[in-house]
């Protein structure tokens, strides 16, 4: 799924499952500084969780990452969360009923 953000940046959410139901958590694991959803230890992540019923997997992909080029000047940078607080705000939107768990490596834990 590519997310337009507020400012014309885009951003890749990969979903490895959506929510079945209203009551299946999201969890959005952002991958460290030059990681994405095709990383090998982000694979091994979904791999852990894949099997847990009742939870939605998602991938938050950096600007510039996971196969969506930069569309603005701005690139990604660890010390802003603007992204990531967009990101989570249109998740909620159409899942507002589901409990919302992020988990990071690295610089994006």
């Amino acid at each position: 799924e590519v997310l337009t953000l507020k400012d014309g940046g885009i951003l890749a959410l990969d979903w490895y499952r959506k929510p079945k139901t209203s009551d299946d958590a999201v969890t959005v694991i952002l991958p460290g500084l030059t990681g994405s959803s095709q990383s090998e230890y982000i694979k091994g992540f979904v791999n852990n969780l894949k099997n847990i019923e009742n939870v939605a997997i998602v991938i938050f992909n950096h600007r510039g990452m996971g196969g969506v080029e930069l569309k603005t000047t701005r690139a990604y940078c660890g010390a802003n969360s603007d992204d990531f607080e967009e990101a989570i705000e249109h998740i909620h939107l159409f899942y507002p009923s589901s409990p919302i768990l992020a988990s990071g490596v690295s610089l994006g834990g």
